[in-house]
Order: C-alpha cells, then sequence, then structure tokens
C-alpha cells in the first residue's frame, strides 16, 4: 500500500510539473502532452515514469531542426497522431502505446512533408526518434561490437583509441557524460534497464533502410536517439512516407537475458519477421566447399578438377560446392562486365553445363556465385548500361562503391535475365555477392546532367555523353528517396529466389547478408564470426574470446528472425587464410566451432590442405549425429569450470551431442553441468555417453549423470560427446604390439647397390645413383622408394659411395661433387632405425637444392608434428602432372599457388621439442621421420609436396638450400632418423611440449610463440612475429601490449600496412651459440582480404632470447617507394607516459619499465596510447639503400646491457642474378634421371628474383612446353580470355644507374583477336622516391612465330630495387616472352 501511494505521489508531482500540459492516458500508459512543441513528458507505465521526455530530430541538408511547433494532435485506440512544423517542413509522427495489442510495446514511425520550396527538390537527412531515460541505468548492445575497448561506463570515442583488433562488447552503466553506438552486428538492439528492474528494450525494424540506435549519457538523464539513416529529395507537395520502424518494450521485473531469449523473439513473430518457410532439407547442416572453376588453365580443365578436387572432397565429407563466378570481366571473379555471358576461361556454356551435371551426379550440391552489384563506372561503360539503373552521389558523381540500383525495376528485371542463364547451365541455386543494397542513390529528374563532371576514362566518358546525347535528361527516380537503395536487397533476394525455385523446385541460395533482420531474406546467410574474431583472438586470453564467443553466438541465434540459417565462414576469398592467422591447432579448434554450432560450416579452396585427417572427422559427424545436422544448439546449457572450453547442446529432442573446445594451449579437466530439464527427452535408463572423434566412453549411466562429470581435453582438443546405446564405445585404446627384437645390421654388396638389412628394416642405396633405392619395413614392404636429389640446374656432379661395417652400425656415405660445390648424404644404419646427415656447401644445385623422399604409393597419407600443431592429410584422386599452364599468382599470392604444397616448414616449422613428421601407406605402415634435436638437427626446409620428381610421386623434399629470406646464414645441413613405423603410433593431438635452452622457456599458443625466462614473458605474433605481448614475470604486468612496424600510405585509402596480415609468412626456430634464436619474414599488408600492395615491402625480423633480463631484435625491411614509414608500440601503462628520444623509449608500469634501446628515429611522438618512431616519409626520405635495418634492445627495469649475438642474417642484399629465360620457374634437374623436367619451385618467387601481379587479381602463368620457348624449355605466358584481364610479370634488376637502355626479348603471339597492347616500363626508387619509365611502344602482331622484339627507354635518375614490369593490358589472347636481355647503350 505505501508503494502504491508513493507511485500515486511522484504521478502527481510529475502531472504539476507538466503544468500547463495536455494530460494524457491510454490503457496502462499516462503522459503529459506540450501543446507548444508537442513534446512527450513524464510518460508512466504501470505508475512508473519510464521516460522524462519524448521529442525528435530532423537533419537537412544543413541544419538540424530540432524544435517544431505541434499543429494538432489526436489520441484514438492508443495511437498518438502529431502533426508538427517547422518553417515549411511539416512532420506527421505517429506514437502507439500498447502497439499490435502487445502491453507495454510503444511504436513510432514518422512521415515528412516540404509544403513550399525549390521545385527541383530540397535535400534531406535522418528522421531520429529520441527518448530520455533515468541518468543510472544498466545497458546493453546485445550482438554488438563497440567502439570503445572499456568495459564499464560510457565514454567519450574521441577521448579514446580505436582497435581493429579487439571487439568489445558494450555493457556497463551509465554515470559518466558520453556517447556510444555499435560498430558492427546487432545495431538494432539497445538494452536498459532501470534501478527499479524494469527493462527498456529499444528495438528496429531496419527492413526499409538501415537505422543506428545511439545512447548518450548526461549529467541529468540519458537520451537514446533512434535514427534512420534517410536521405533524398523531397519536393514540395510529395511526403516521404514510413520514415523508421522504431519500437520501445517496456519491461517491468525483467532481465537482459529475459529481453534477449524470450522478448525479440516474440518481437519478431509479431512482425511476421521469419526466414524462408520452404527451405529445403537438404541445405541444413550442409557443408560448404568454394572453389574456382578455373583452377585449371588447361583444355581438360573440368577433368584435372573431377579427377583431384571431386575425390578429395566427398572423402572430406564436404556436400555443397560454391562455385565462384564464371562471367568475363577486369577482376576475374568480383567486377563482372558481361553478366549473361560465360568467361572463355571455363570455356563454353554446354562444357559447363555437364560440368554442373556430373557434380550433382556425384553427390554434391552445387551453389553458382552470381555477382548482382552492378560493378563500377567502368564495366557499366564496357556494357553499355543504362544510366538511369545506377547510383549516383549527393553532387551528382557515380557512387564510389558499385553502381547497381536494386530499387530499379529495370536494373531488377536486367538481374533476372542474368540469373535466367545462369540457372539454365543446371546449378542448385546461387550464392549471391552483396546483395544487401548499395549506396544512396541521389539522382532525380534532370540530375545528372551530361555535364555534371564526372572523373571518367576516355572510353566511360563518351558512354556517359552518349546515353545523354540518346535519352536528352536523367529520368525522375521511380522509388520515394535516396536511401531506400540501401535496402534495396529486400527486392533482390527474394527475385533470385523465386527464379532458383522456377528452376529447381528444391533450390535454395546462400547470400552474403550479414545483419539480423537479413535472415528473412534468403535461405541462409553469413554471419562473418571468424572475420572479426579471427584477429580477436590472436589479442586476447582464451578464457576472454571463449566468454564473448559463447556469448556472441547465443545472442546470433536469439536477436535474429526465427529460422535463420548461418554459413559459419572459416574461410573464403575475403578473409586472411584464417589457419595461417591462427595456427593449426587454433584453426582446428575455429573449424569444428563451424562445424558444431547451428548452421552450415564454409571453407575456401585448398584452406583445407594439411588438415583433411581432422576436416574429414568433423565432417562426417553430420551423417551419423541428426542433431548436429537439423538439431537445435542451446549455447548456455553447459556449465563449464574450465573458463577456456567453448561448449554446445546440441539435441533433435531424442538424442544429444554435448560439443567441446578448448581454446587454450593447456591440458585441461572440466566438470560440466548440466541442468536435467535441458536433458529431459533422454529417457533410457542407460546411455554410453561416447566421444565421436575417438569412440572413447566418458561416463555410462542415465541422464541425470550429466549433472556432473569430468572431461578430459588436451590442449586445443575438441570432443563430441553423443548420447549413445550402452554397448555404443571401445572404452580404451588398443595398446601397441611390441616390436620384435632387432637384429645387429647387416651389410650386402651387390653390382648396382649397397643394402643394410636388420630385423626391424631395410634400405637399398644404389652405387651408381647415390641414392636411397627403397627402404622396408620388416614386412618387406616399401616405406620410402627412389629418393632423389633435385637441382635447380643443370648441374650433373660426380657421384661417389662408400660403404663400412663399423661397431653395432653400417655407414654408407655418398657424395655429390661439382665445380660449384658438394652435397653429402651419410647413413647410419642401427638396429631400430637409420640415421641420415646431410650438409651441403657451396651452390651444386644453383638457386637451390633438396632431397626428395619419395612415397612409394600415390595415394599416401603424411603428419607433421609443428610447432602450432599436428598436421595430417592425405593425397586423394589422382595424381596429375604439372600443368602446362600453371598459375604463378597474383596480387595476393607470392608462393606457390598451384597448391602442390601440402605442408612447409617456413609457413608451420617443425616443434622444437618433437621435431617429426611421417608418410604412411593406405595400410598405415610407413616411416617415421625424426630430428634428434629440434633446434639444431633439422635443415634449412623441408615439405610435404604433392608430387614431384620424375615419376610424379607424394614425398618430403628436404631442402638444403634456397634463395627464401627465410633462410639466409642458415646452416645447410640436417640430421635426421628414419624410423619405420604404424600412422596410428603418430598422435595426432596436440601436445605443446615446452623447449627449455639455457634457462629460457619456449612454447606455442598456436597464433605465435610464448618466451620466457625468470624476468620477462615475450609472446610474439606467428605472422610477423611482432611482440604481441611484452609482461614482468615478477609481478606479472604487462609493459607492451603491441609492438608492430607499419607503413602508411597516404595516397591509398587503406593507410597502414603490417607485416601480421600477411597469411603467407613464414618463421623459424634455431640454436644460435646457446641462445634461443627467432626469424620472420612476411610481406606487408593491409588488415583483411589477404591484400597486397604492387611494392610488395618485405621485411625480415629477428629475436636472440637468453637467461639475462635482456633481449635484442633486428628488423630489416626492404626500402619502400612511397611509404612513411613507422615504428609504433603500444604501452598499457596509459598513466604513467613513457620517456622518450629519439634512441630510446623508457616504459614504466607499476614499478616495472622496460627500455627499448637503438630506436635511431627521425621522429617521436605520442599518439593517444601509442609511442610512434618515424624513419622517414616522402618529405624526409631515407638514404639511398636496399634494406632498412634497426637493432633494439630490450631491457627491463634498468638491468644492464648485455652483448649482443652475432649477425645472423646477411647485411648486404643484392637480389638474384636475372634468368632471362625463366627456365627456373618451369623445370629443375633430377640427378638420378640425369636430365631436366618439369617441375614449378615452391619458395617466394621473389627471391628468385620475380614478381607477378595486377591490381586486378589477374593471374600470370608459365609454360613448359619444349617447343614453345625461343631458348630452353620454358617461357613466360601472359594470357587474357575476353579482353578484360591484364596479367604482368616482373623481374629483378638491382640497382640501375640513369641512361640510356634498350630492352630486346623474343616474343610469340597467338588466338589475338586484336594485336596485344604490351605495356613495358623500368620502375624503381630514387632518393625514396618511386620513379616509373615507360619504354618506347613496339607493334606485337596478333599471331606470329618467335621473334626478337626491342624496346628503348631513357632514365633521368639512378634507381635502387629496379624491377622490369610487363604487361599484356587488356589481353584477347596469349603472348610469350623469353630469353630477355637489356642493354645499357652511350
Amino acid at each position: 500500500m505505501m508503494r502504491y501511494l508513493l507511485s500515486l505521489c511522484s504521478i502527481a508531482v510529475a502531472l504539476s510539473a507538466g503544468a500547463g500540459g495536455i494530460a494524457m492516458k491510454t490503457g496502462e500508459w499516462q503522459f503529459i502532452l506540450d501543446p507548444q512543441n508537442g513534446n512527450l513528458e513524464n510518460i508512466f507505465y504501470r505508475n512508473e515514469r519510464i521516460f522524462p521526455e519524448a521529442s525528435r530530430k530532423l537533419e537537412l541538408d544543413k541544419q538540424v531542426i530540432d524544435r517544431f511547433e505541434l499543429l494538432r494532435h489526436s489520441l484514438e485506440e492508443g495511437k498518438l497522431s502529431l502533426t508538427l512544423r517547422s518553417g515549411e517542413w511539416q512532420l506527421e509522427e505517429t506514437i502507439e502505446f500498447d502497439a499490435r495489442n502487445c502491453p507495454g510495446l510503444i511504436r513510432r514511425t514518422a512521415r515528412l512533408l516540404l509544403k513550399k520550396g525549390d521545385p527541383a527538390g530540397v535535400a534531406f537527412g535522418s528522421y531520429i526518434a529520441t527518448w530520455k531515460t533515468g541518468n543510472r541505468q544498466e545497458f546493453y548492445m546485445p550482438y554488438a561490437i563497440a567502439e570503445s575497448p572499456k568495459p564499464y561506463g560510457i565514454i567519450r570515442k574521441d577521448a579514446d583509441f580505436y582497435d581493429l583488433e579487439r571487439p568489445y562488447w558494450i555493457r556497463g552503466k551509465t554515470g559518466n557524460q558520453g556517447k556510444l553506438n555499435a560498430t558492427g552486428f546487432g545495431c538494432d538492439f539497445l538494452l536498459l534497464r532501470n534501478e527499479t528492474g524494469t527493462a527498456l528494450a529499444i528495438l528496429s525494424d531496419s527492413r526499409l533502410e538501415p537505422s543506428r540506435l545511439v545512447l548518450i549519457a548526461g549529467k541529468e538523464a540519458n537520451t537514446v536517439e533512434m535514427r534512420v539513416l534517410s536521405s533524398g529529395w523531397i519536393f514540395p507537395g510529395r511526403p516521404q512516407n514510413n520514415l523508421g520502424d522504431f519500437y520501445c518494450h517496456v519491461l517491468p521485473h525483467t532481465s537482459f537475458d529475459t529481453v534477449i531469449d524470450k522478448t525479440i523473439p516474440a518481437w519478431y513473430r509479431l512482425l511476421g519477421i521469419h526466414a524462408p518457410a520452404d527451405r529445403p532439407d537438404w541445405v541444413e547442416g550442409g557443408r560448404i566447399y568454394q572453389f574456382k572453376p578455373d583452377a585449371y588453365d588447361e583444355e581438360n580443365r573440368f577433368a584435372w578438377l573431377e579427377k583431384t578436387l571431386f575425390p578429395r572432397l566427398k572423402a572430406l565429407g564436404y556436400n555443397i560446392l560454391y562455385a565462384q563466378p564464371v562471367i568475363p570481366g577486369w577482376n576475374p571473379h568480383y567486377l563482372p562486365v558481361q553478366l549473361e555471358t560465360l568467361t572463355s576461361r571455363v570455356g563454353t556454356a554446354e562444357e559447363y553445363r555437364r560440368f554442373i551435371a556430373r557434380a550433382r551426379s556425384g553427390g554434391f550440391r552445387y551453389w553458382q556465385d552470381i555477382v548482382t552489384h552492378g560493378s563500377t563506372a567502368k564495366e557499366n561503360a564496357a556494357r553499355n548500361m543504362d544510366l538511369s539503373m545506377l547510383t549516383f552521389n549527393r553532387d551528382g558523381k557515380f557512387s564510389n562503391r558499385f553502381l547497381g540500383d536494386y530499387m530499379n525495376p529495370h536494373y531488377r528485371a536486367y538481374l533476372a535475365r542474368c540469373a535466367e542463364f545462369l540457372m539454365k547451365l543446371g546449378p542448385d541455386g546461387f550464392r549471391v555477392d552483396m546483395p544487401y543494397g548499395n549506396t544512396p542513390n541521389w539522382r532525380k529528374k534532370g540530375f545528372p546532367t551530361a555535364e555534371t563532371p564526372q572523373n571518367l576514362a576516355p572510353q566511360e566518358k563518351r558512354w556517359y555523353q552518349e546515353w545523354f546525347a540518346r535519352n536528352g535528361s536523367m529520368p525522375e527516380l521511380p522509388y520515394e528517396r535516396a536511401s531506400l537503395c540501401l535496402r534495396g536487397g529486400r527486392l533482390i533476394n527474394p527475385l533470385l529466389r523465386s527464379i532458383v525455385r522456377k528452376y529447381r523446385p528444391d533450390g535454395a541460395m546462400l547470400s552474403e547478408l550479414v545483419e539480423p533482420v537479413h535472415g528473412s531474406w534468403a535461405d541462409v546467410v553469413y554471419d562473418l564470426c571468424w572475420d572479426y574474431y579471427g584477429v580477436y583472438y590472436c589479442s586476447t586470453t582464451p578464457a576472454m574470446f571463449v566468454r564473448d564467443i559463447q556469448r556472441f553466438f547465443h545472442e546470433q541465434q536469439k536477436l535474429s528472425p526465427p529460422g535463420t540459417l548461418w554459413a559459419h565462414e572459416l574461410q573464403s576469398h575475403d578473409l586472411i587464410d584464417m589457419y595461417a592467422r591462427l595456427g593449426t591447432a587454433a584453426g582446428n579448434c575455429a573449424y569444428a566451432l563451424t562445424v558444431l554450432c547451428a548452421g552450415l560450416s564454409m571453407t575456401q579452396e585448398y584452406a583445407d590442405i594439411g588438415h583433411g585427417d581432422f576436416v574429414a572427422r568433423l565432417n562426417a559427424l553430420h551423417r551419423i549425429r541428426p542433431e548436429l545436422t537439423r538439431g537445435a544448439a542451446d549455447y548456455r546449457a553447459v556449465q563449464c569450470s574450465a573458463p577456456e572450453v567453448w561448449s554446445v547442446l546440441r539435441h533433435d529432442g531424442k538424442q544429444c551431442s554435448i560439443g567441446l573446445i578448448n581454446f587454450s594451449n593447456r591440458p585441461l579437466t572440466a566438470n560440466l553441468r548440466i541442468a536435467p530439464e535441458k536433458v529431459s527427452f533422454l529417457k533410457r535408463d542407460s546411455y554410453a555417453f561416447v566421444d565421436l572423434l575417438d569412440d572413447s566412453v566418458i561416463l555410462k549411466g542415465n541422464a541425470a549423470r550429466l549433472a556432473d562429470f569430468p572431461v578430459k581435453l588436451p590442449p586445443f582438443g575438441v570432443r563430441v560427446i553423443a548420447s549413445c546405446a550402452p554397448e555404443t564405445g571401445s572404452g580404451n585404446v588398443s595398446s601397441p604390439v611390441p616390436a620384435a627384437p632387432a637384429a645387429e645390421p647387416e651389410l650386402r654388396a651387390f653390382p648396382d647397390r649397397y643394402e643394410v638389412h636388420t630385423g626391424n628394416y631395410s634400405l637399398a642405396i644404389g652405387r651408381k645413383s647415390g641414392q636411397l633405392e627403397w627402404l622396408k619395413n620388416r614386412e618387406g614392404n616399401p616405406l620410402l622408394e627412389k629418393t632423389d636429389l633435385i637441382f635447380a640446374r643443370n648441374n650433373m656432379p660426380e657421384i661417389s659411395v662408400k660403404a663400412e661395417k663399423r661397431p653395432g652400425a653400417v655407414a654408407v656415405t655418398t657424395t655429390f661433387s661439382n665445380a660449384r660445390g658438394r652435397v653429402m648424404l651419410e647413413y647410419l644404419c642401427g638396429k631400430e632405425k637409420a640415421e641420415v646427415r646431410g650438409t651441403l656447401s657451396g651452390t651444386p644445385g644453383g638457386e637451390y637444392t633438396y632431397w626428395f623422399l619419395g612415397a612409394p604409393v600415390r595415394n599416401s597419407s603424411w603428419k607433421a608434428n609443428t610447432f602450432d600443431g599436428v598436421m595430417a592429410d592425405r593425397i586423394y584422386g589422382e595424381i596429375l602432372p604439372l600443368p602446362r599452364h600453371p598459375y604463378l599468382g597474383n596480387n595476393t599470392h607470392y608462393r606457390d599457388n598451384f597448391y602442390r604444397v601440402q605442408w612447409s616448414s617456413e609457413r608451420n616449422p617443425l616443434d622444437p621439442a618433437d621435431a617429426s613428421c611421417g608418410v604412411y601407406r593406405q595400410d598405415g605402415q610407413g616411416v617415421l621421420i625424426r630430428f634428434p634435436n629440434g633446434l639444431k638437427d633439422v635443415p634449412p626446409a623441408m615439405e610435404f609436396l604433392k608430387f614431384s620428381g620424375l615419376e610424379n610421386r607424394p614425398g618430403y623434399a628436404v631442402y638444403l638450400q634456397s634463395p627464401s629470406p627465410l633462410l639466409e646464414g642458415i646452416a645447410r645441413s640436417f640430421r635426421m632418423e628414419l624410423i619405420p613405423a604404424e600412422s596410428k603410433s603418430f598422435s595426432e593431438e596436440h601436445a605443446m611440449k615446452p623447449t627449455v635452452l639455457n634457462g629460457v622457456t619456449l612454447r606455442s599458443e598456436s597464433t605465435g610463440a610464448v618466451i620466457s625466462n625468470a624476468h620477462y614473458e615475450v609472446h610474439l605474433r606467428r605472422l610477423g612475429g611482432m611482440i604481441r605481448l611484452l609482461r614482468d614475470r615478477k609481478n606479472g604486468v604487462r609493459l607492451i601490449d603491441r609492438m608492430s612496424l607499419y607503413g602508411r600510405v597516404p595516397q591509398y585509402s587503406a593507410s597502414e600496412l603490417f607485416p601480421h596480415h600477411d597469411g603467407q609468412s613464414g618463421y623459424l626456430i634455431r640454436e644460435m651459440d646457446g641462445r634461443l634464436y627467432l626469424r620472420y619474414a612476411s610481406h606487408y599488408r593491409e588488415p583483411g582480404r589477404n591484400s597486397m600492395f604492387d611494392q610488395q615491402l618485405q621485411g625480415v625480423h629477428e629475436y636472440w632470447f637468453d637467461a639475462a633480463p635482456v633481449f635484442h631484435a633486428a628488423y630489416w625491411v626492404e626500402t619502400p617507394t612511397h611509404w612513411n614509414f613507422s615504428l609504433s608500440l603500444q604501452s598499457t601503462a596509459e598513466t604513467n607516459k613513457p620517456q622518450m628520444s629519439r634512441e630510446k623509449v623508457v616504459f614504466p608500469a607499476k614499478g616495472s619499465s622496460v627500455t627499448v634501446e637503438g630506436l635511431g628515429a627521425r621522429d617521436v611522438q605520442m599518439d593517444r596510447v601509442f609511442f610512434v618512431a618515424t624513419y622517414f616519409d616522402e618529405k624526409n626520405p631515407l638514404p639511398q639503400a636496399n634494406r632498412f635495418h634497426r637493432n633494439l634492445t630490450f631491457r627491463l627495469n634498468d638491468a644492464p646491457a648485455t652483448e649482443r649475438a652475432a649477425a645472423v642474417y646477411p647485411a648486404n642484399f643484392v637480389r638474384p642474378a636475372l634468368d632471362t629465360s625463366f627456365e627456373i620457374l618451369g623445370v629443375a634437374y633430377s640427378v638420378r634421371g640425369e636430365k631436366m623436367f618439369p617441375h614449378m619451385p615452391t619458395m617466394l618467387w621473389e627471391s628468385l628474383g620475380y614478381r607477378f601481379h595486377t591490381g586486378s587479381g589477374s593471374p600470370s602463368s608459365i609454360l613448359w612446353d619444349p617447343g614453345d620457348a625461343a631458348e630452353g624449355r620454358v617461357s613466360m605466358v601472359l594470357k587474357g580470355y575476353d579482353g578484360y584481364l591484364s596479367p604482368c610479370f616482373k623481374v629483378a634488376l638491382n640497382e640501375r644507374p640513369a641512361g640510356r637502355y634498350r630492352l630486346t626479348m623474343a616474343v610469340k603471339s597467338r588466338g589475338n583477336r586484336r594485336e596485344p597492347n604490351i605495356e613495358i616500363c623500368l620502375r624503381g626508387t630514387s632518393v625514396n622516391c618511386p620513379r616509373e619509365y615507360p619504354f618506347s611502344r613496339t607493334a606485337v602482331p596478333k599471331e606470329s612465330d618467335w621473334h626478337d622484339l626491342s624496346w628503348e627507354v631513357t632514365t633521368t635518375r639512378d634507381l635502387t630495387a629496379a624491377w622490369l614490369q610487363v604487361v599484356n593490358r587488356d589481353a584477347t589472347g596469349t603472348v610469350m616472352f623469353d630469353n630477355i636481355r637489356l642493354e645499357k647503350l652511350p
């Protein structure tokens, strides 16, 4: 009674405060309407004041209207209608109380009218509905990422730093002044909770136009702004309707969790928003594999895919193929020109139709990528597009983004024709690229005009002017306003889906849609989880990551329209290689998460390579467990005592599976608790709860046993515990059968070979070849056969072989010598194993030399225990010869892009704690290759190749020499043990064992290396090797939270390049002079999308660690041509300003400090919390040099400096001499066969003096054909198809003094529809500024045999790091080049 009286008193006070206002009441709502301005004051619901005020704003072109005059109002059946005026502007606002017959729900919409004004139209912007709320509230923006990294309180954006690498949830309490809004995911939800326990769910129905919810904290009250992102032209007398559709649900005594779990799903149902009801069953639980149909540039390209790719995907459990676009364009995939034509890269329409039919008959569903966004002005000019179907900016210029107008019915009709063309090829539906909408379309009647300035190329200008000459002027926009174009996808997606169903009644569609409301538009939408959280995982603790990702998936499910299906994208063409970013162990965890969540998992072509065993086990689960396909997913049902373990309960109402993922690098025993009501459907008296991945029984009993039980998980371990029949599961792992005692090694000499026999194995070494002819196990089965020494050049060595009996062993020594150097292989054969020592001196093989250990069978499996986890895979399908046109790469790849390399120790080095790998037959028998000392005995590099050698067999390439910058100065030797073993004896669990060296401990966290001693702990990123964290071990204080070299490029939209965004970078781990030594090599890239600038800036970063409180680093970076290059360090001790000079900086933090010496900077400054040391920029260039270099010393707590280790990486940098005939790219020399054979090098091509790049991502290729080279056997091919691609190659020239030059090349052309446009230039650096000198143009015929052509150029400046660049611009056929000669003329 007292509380009721107090409530009445508060209402009376509020009403008296609104004296002069109009008291109004509807249902349980009471409020005061201000008769002057139309604001609502003191809004009460069920006797509680919810909002002190409700008002509105209107953004115009150059002003904001926040004061209105109330003209009239009415309140009928809970609907308050307000007519407001400000000058000639009239706003009609509707506020519905208990909207849609839902108690406590308020809805706000508006309609705008201009009474008088410019008949040509007046620009207007957003309508903003505002609410004043109490100033002491909890707030939460669910399923959103904050701009602020502060976990509590609201802070101003400009008072903090923006950090791409760390998403943070927006949750806390108001109390400070500030403004906060979301930057990603669910921007349509804001939750508030008053001190009384009443929750306010602020919601936006953004199907028509996007909206943003903003919370502004103030001293007296908070303000919620509900902004519809409306914009466009308004004309006198013509209203703009449906401005915003905002809701606020007032929920007394309600928690945030209840709002998320119940209120918002009920709101979707109230509005009738849901996923398509007729979605076919085959979609659920799909395993999507993205691939390029034009992966092979061969006439029989589809047969190659069917023989190599399809058998692998079938074995790995993929069931949906997503084929990238097959439409011609300058960007070969995502900037198409003619949408109703197939690119000749995939042959004819009939050939492609037959390929799709064979894929479907092989058990795959087939989604064809369709690009609807309209491309840029260049593509639209080429297709002679109607200007009225495109979008324009406010100033009448073409949008900077893509130009198709989804709201235009004529453009939709055009897309419908294109979709019909593709569906007639036979796919099961589409993957739709960017179908959400395009930028606001500001065109109107008579605007833009032919005279409107446009930044267009000559051909585009002609198209633009000719359209106006034909049509006169721009017609009227066929819909109300410009901003409706932002949500044009609401029309495009149903249209495309209807066309899919026309041709495939059970067809379906995957759309690249990412916002919650999009779930109602397509059968499957994207979640982009790893796009955001892959980087976040690398920058936080496993416990923090699991906390956030667990909530992410729960809220994704609840805050999306009922029935929404997500494609959980681990990897796609838009993302950096996630396995490269996360490492093998954490990458497996990431893939497992995409499989165990509700929805579909998706990966990209060849991202599975090296992880096939794990992928196959995970993908197989959906075939045997229905709940993992169509079952419900409860991300909060499993309570886990280990915060590093992510969990989910999947069930179908009959049976269940519990998914567990340990995201940490340590073994855990987790206690799990599942409430009985969560598994009440388990009715049997007894179950076996079995881990489906290893068939072990975790526990037995009824459902009550799940209330509390322990589970052990290894580092980065994954378990899927399923309810099974009591007799299911093995319970234990079988013990290995003990081996019979081995006999003393016996040496047998034959005229052509030496043989060594023991009871455990036997081997033979050819007396002529000097090679291991075979290694067999005790049963006589071959484990290795016909090893070979592979040279880059035709440098046949003299071979000597010696064998001798030693106590308890047999030694066989083989030597391969020529004028350039020597390779020695020494076999020491013991009872149980054979030890092989290899050394190289000089350069006997030319640029590279490797020993190839060939497997005896083609369908072999292999395993490698790498530093970041166990990789395990096998060869499926046929092994085909090297294609005549293997792609060398494009602007995102600089290593082998033909996918011959299954594993490379440069990208995934062996684990020093247990440096081992193996190759196995189909029956599981094989050989374990072990390096006893993982810091000293490993070779410079090692790879598992899908095929190599004369017989194209799989096997290991053991490099003794390679020009890779990662390997310069590294010892050219190895010591390995060959041990017959079974595949099952090689555990695929990630052990993550530490390596200890002289007081230093090294361990892996998959995403990088952790180095520690008694004084410090350093975390290095696996990509690029920059310092992620430096901590004082004695008190745990963080001293450096990130350190990175980065380049700034003001003239590009992506202004910052980092080494840790390079998914193809590599690293190595060694012992050097008793210290732990790590080296990293990477290219500097912008965040995301795997992009790389034309410069291809390369960096090498080194570290030395010992037991002292000091460690050393050296940074080498290729001299950039036009970067503002800076060294950035961040300190988490924000309250203590660093003491800085141009030579050193001291970071103090809570009783600790670190001094970084050797900066040698031109300038130092603080940029928010970042310390920045700048070395050079375009105004202050670095002196002419090949490489930038700094040696840094890190001293903790004023420790005395220690002596630097001897330099390992060579100081003088000179690129390899130019191979004028390209032979090194296409052939190699087999010492066994004494001849050259088709071979493509797998190391960094630029280390051989070549680069391949075009801005559009066009591939370049080499051609291997004895009859198609002017000199030798290999030529360079720049091949185009439809007149759009511009393939390019570059060759290194090093320094070139100013002067006159003549370039001569052998050239051959064929199949060109027009005369090739060959552009050649000399590019390089002069005084740290880019220089480009085009050669004179020389005609190249459409058809010609090999002939010499010459070009001339005069350079006015000396060039450093010069490159010769050759481009076949807009190629329509093939031009081949060979025998390059560049001479300096007098």
